[in-house]
C-alpha cells in the first residue's frame, strides 16, 4: 500500500468505503425483507386457516341440524313406520331361481370388479351379498334391474313388481331425493331401530335392504354410527362419525351423520345421511380458489384425522394427478396406495400426514414454522386443533418454502445486480475524480521542481512559500466555509424534513419531496382510527390554559409514539382528536390487528395521563377497515386529505362510543373474531358497530 501513489491509494479507499456501505446496507434490507416476507405469510396462513376452520364448523353444524331436522319432521316418523312395516312383509318373498342368478351376475360383474379395484385384497361374493329374502329382493328390483345408470339409479320410483314396499316407495321416494339433492347428500338412509334393517337408501347402493346387526355391513362406520343411536336415542341428537372406507360405495371414504325418528313419543328409527366428500372439499379448498384466496401457486389447507391421515383433498391431486403420483412414489409412499388414492380421486383415508404441524395440532397446540409436509417438502405452516361434534381432526394451512421467499430470492439477485452496477458507476467516477483531485498537487509539485532545478521563469505570483501558504490557507477557509454552509444547508434540509413527516405521512411526503403537485390516490386497504380525547373540555373550564396544553401535548407525544410501534400514520389531529391510519403509506396484511393493538396503548397512556394529572380523561376510539381516498396538494398551501368509506365509519364509530370504549365496523371484527372479543353494540344502525370487550 504504500508504493502506491496517491491516487491509487485514493481509488482504492473510496471502493472500498463503497463497497462496505453497499454490502451492509444490502445485508440490512435483506435480513429485514426476509422477517417481513415471513411474519406477512404467517399472518395471512393464519387468518386464512381460521376462516377455513369456521367455515368446516359451520358446514358440518349445518349438516347436523338438518339432519335434526329432517329426523324430528312429522312426516318422518310416519315414512318410516310404513316402510319399514312393507320392508318386513318381503320376509317370504325368496327370489326365483332366474331372478337369484341375475341378482349374483350384478354382484360379479358390476359390483365386485369395481370393488377389487379400490380395496386390498380379493372380495367375495358371500361378503357382500344380502343374507335375507326382503334384501335380495329389493337389491334384485331397484339395483339389478334398474334401468338407469349405477351413478344415477335414484331416479327410479317405481320398478313396477307390484308390491307394497314399492306402492310406498313410488310415494315417499319423490320427496326424498329432493331433500337428499336440494341438501346435497350422497345417499340418506332410513334404518328401522330395532332390527337393524335399512329400508330405504336414496341412491340405492348395495347396503341397501341389507341387515347393520349381522348383515355384510355391520362392521361398516355406518353401523357403528347406528348403534350408538341405537343406544341412546334421544330427540334432536345428531351424532358424526368419522371417514372410513365404505364397501357399498366401492371402498370411497364416507362420512356418516345420523339421529333418531320418533313416532308416538317412543324411537322407530334412525335416518343417517352420506355426506358428499366433493361438498366438503368445496369448503376446504374454498370452491378451488387457490391464488384467488392468496395461496399461490402451492398453498393450500388441508384436514387431518387423528390416525394422521388426511381427512380432505389435495390440490396437487386435483391439478396434476400424475405429478402427485410421482411426489408420493418419491417419498416411498407404497405403489398400492398411490394407485388407490388415484383410483379413488381422493387421498382421504390414504395419504399419511404425520408432521410436525399434525401431531402439535393433533395434541391441542396451535402453532406456526418451517416444517415438511406431507409431500416431503420443506413449507411455510400454520396449524390448530379442529374440534367438532364427534370429530376430533388438526387443520393446517400450509405454502411451499420456495414460493413464499420467492420475492426474497428475486430481492436478492436483483440487489446483486444493482452493486454491480453501482461498482461500474462508483469506479469510473472515483477514478474520474481522483485525477481532478491530484492534478492540482501533482501541477505544484512540477513547478516546485522546476522552480529548485533552478527554472527562474515559474510564476508563483511573488514569494514562492508566501504563495504557497496563502493557498493552503485560502484553501483552508474555503473548505471551512464550504463545510459551514453544506451543514447550515443541512440543518435546513432537517429541519424541512422533519416539518413535512410531521405534517404528513410518510409515503406522502415523499411525494411532495418529488414535487408532485397534486396526488390523488384510492387505497384498497386501510385501517382508520378516530381517537378522541374525552374531558378536555370541562378541564379547560376548571384549570389553567398551562395545564390543558401539557395535558395534550403529553397525549400528541405519546399517541405519535405509540403510532410509530405500530406503523400507524398520524393524518392529522383537531384540538382533541386524533386522525391515524394502517396501511397508508405501505399495504399491511395485518392493519387491523395492528390498529386495534394501536388503540389499545392510547387507552392505556390516556389512563396513565388522567392518573399522573389526577383528573378524569377517557379515550372514546372508533375504528374501520376499508378503501380510502388520498390527495396531497402544495400548489398554494400544502394540504392532506383522506376520505372514503373507511373514513366515515370510524367518524361514526367513534360518534356511537362511549368514554372508555373501542368501537369497530363489521370488517375488522369478522377478521379478528378469532382472537379478540367483541360484543355487537345495541340499537339500529346503518353500520352494524362492535365493541371490543375483552382485551
Amino acid at each position: 500500500m504504500s508504493k502506491l501513489s496517491i491516487k491509487s491509494k485514493l481509488l482504492v479507499m473510496l471502493l472500498s468505503v463503497s463497497l462496505g456501505s453497499i454490502a451492509l446496507v444490502a445485508t440490512l434490507n435483506y435480513m429485514e425483507s426476509y422477517k417481513t416476507v415471513q411474519q406477512s405469510v404467517f399472518s395471512h396462513l393464519i387468518s386464512l386457516r381460521a376462516s377455513r376452520a369456521d367455515a368446516i364448523e359451520q358446514y358440518l353444524e349445518a349438516v347436523t341440524d338438518e339432519v335434526e331436522v329432517l329426523a324430528d319432521s312429522p312426516n318422518m316418523g310416519v315414512m318410516l313406520g310404513q316402510l319399514s312395516a312393507s320392508f318386513q312383509a318381503l320376509a317370504e318373498a325368496e327370489l326365483e331361481p332366474v331372478a337369484l342368478s341375475a341378482l349374483e351376475t350384478f354382484y360379479r360383474e358390476q359390483f365386485l370388479p369395481a370393488l377389487d379395484a379400490t380395496v386390498e385384497g380379493t372380495p367375495e361374493l358371500l361378503s357382500v351379498f344380502p343374507e335375507t329374502n326382503a334384501g335380495r329382493y329389493l337389491q334384485y328390483h331397484y339395483l339389478a334391474t334398474n334401468p338407469y345408470p349405477q351413478d344415477n339409479r335414484i331416479q327410479l320410483d317405481d320398478p313396477g313388481d307390484g308390491s307394497d314396499y314399492s306402492r310406498l316407495h313410488d310415494q315417499w321416494h319423490p320427496v326424498l331425493r329432493r331433500i337428499a339433492n336440494g341438501f346435497g347428500y350422497y345417499d340418506l338412509f332410513m334404518i328401522d331401530i330395532v332390527s337393524g334393517d335399512i329400508v330405504y337408501s336414496t341412491a340405492k347402493e348395495v347396503d341397501f335392504g341389507t341387515n347393520l346387526i349381522g348383515g355384510p355391513h355391520a362392521q361398516s362406520n355406518l353401523a357403528r354410527l347406528f348403534r350408538m343411536v341405537q343406544r341412546n336415542p334421544d330427540r334432536s341428537a345428531a351424532h358424526i362419525i368419522d371417514f372410513e372406507h365404505y364397501r357399498p360405495s366401492f371402498g370411497a371414504p364416507a362420512l356418516f351423520v345420523a339421529a333418531p325418528v320418533f313416532a308416538n313419543g317412543r324411537p322407530v328409527g334412525v335416518v343417517a345421511v352420506q355426506e358428499s366428500t366433493e361438498a366438503l372439499g368445496r369448503v376446504i379448498t374454498g370452491n378451488q380458489q387457490w391464488e384467488r384466496d392468496g395461496l399461490g401457486k402451492t398453498g393450500e389447507t388441508v384436514l387431518i384425522g387423528p390416525d394422521y391421515l388426511l381427512r380432505s383433498t389435495s390440490r396437487f391431486l386435483i391439478e396434476d394427478p400424475q405429478g402427485y403420483a410421482a411426489d408420493q412414489r418419491a417419498i416411498g409412499t407404497p405403489e398400492a396406495t398411490v394407485e388407490r388414492i388415484i383410483a379413488l380421486g381422493s387421498p382421504i383415508l390414504e395419504q399419511e400426514a404425520r408432521t410436525v404441524a399434525a401431531e402439535q395440532a393433533l395434541r391441542g397446540q396451535t402453532g406456526t414454522g418451517v416444517i415438511v409436509d406431507y409431500r416431503g417438502r420443506e413449507i411455510l405452516g400454520s396449524w390448530a386443533p379442529l374440534r367438532l361434534r364427534d370429530l376430533d381432526w388438526a387443520i393446517v394451512g400450509k405454502v411451499d418454502l420456495d414460493e413464499a421467499y420467492e420475492p426474497i430470492y428475486r430481492l436478492a439477485r436483483n440487489t446483486l445486480i444493482q452493486t454491480l452496477l453501482i461498482l461500474v458507476v462508483i469506479t469510473m467516477v472515483v477514478m474520474v475524480l481522483a485525477s481532478s483531485f491530484v492534478r492540482p498537487v501533482n501541477e505544484l509539485i512540477a513547478r516546485v521542481r522546476r522552480f529548485g532545478a533552478g527554472d527562474e521563469s515559474v510564476e508563483f505570483g511573488g514569494d514562492s512559500s508566501d504563495e504557497i501558504g496563502d493557498l493552503a490557507h485560502s484553501f483552508r477557509e474555503l473548505v471551512e466555509s464550504a463545510r459551514k454552509q453544506t451543514q447550515l444547508i443541512e440543518q435546513a434540509s432537517r429541519e424541512n424534513e422533519l416539518l413535512l413527516e410531521n405534517m404528513l405521512p410518510q409515503r406522502f411526503a415523499q411525494i411532495v419531496r418529488q414535487g408532485s403537485e397534486d396526488a390523488r390516490e384510492t387505497i384498497p386497504e386501510v385501517s382508520v382510527i378516530f381517537a378522541e380525547l374525552r374531558g378536555l373540555a370541562e378541564i379547560t373550564r376548571s384549570h389553567s390554559a398551562d395545564v390543558c396544553v401539557s395535558i395534550l401535548s403529553e397525549f400528541l407525544t405519546a399517541a405519535d409514539s405509540a403510532a410509530r410501534k405500530h406503523r400507524a400514520e398520524r393524518v392529522k389531529t383537531m384540538g382533541d382528536t386524533y386522525l391515524a391510519a394502517v396501511g397508508l403509506s405501505s399495504p399491511l396484511l395485518d392493519h387491523m390487528p395492528r390498529a386495534l393493538e394501536f388503540a389499545r396503548d392510547l387507552r392505556s397512556l390516556v389512563a396513565n395521563i388522567a392518573q399522573a394529572y389526577e383528573l378524569k380523561l377517557d379515550l372514546i376510539v372508533g375504528i374501520s377497515a376499508g378503501p380510502v381516498i388520498t390527495n396531497v396538494s402544495h400548489d398554494k398551501e400544502l394540504m392532506f386529505q383522506i376520505w372514503g368509506e373507511a373514513v366515515i365509519e370510524a367518524d361514526f364509530a367513534r360518534d356511537e362510543a362511549e368514554r372508555g370504549q373501542i368501537v369497530v365496523n363489521q370488517a375488522i371484527r369478522d377478521a379478528l373474531a378469532d382472537r379478540y372479543q367483541f360484543e355487537r353494540m345495541a340499537g339500529e344502525r346503518a353500520v352494524a358497530l362492535w365493541i371490543l370487550t375483552a382485551d
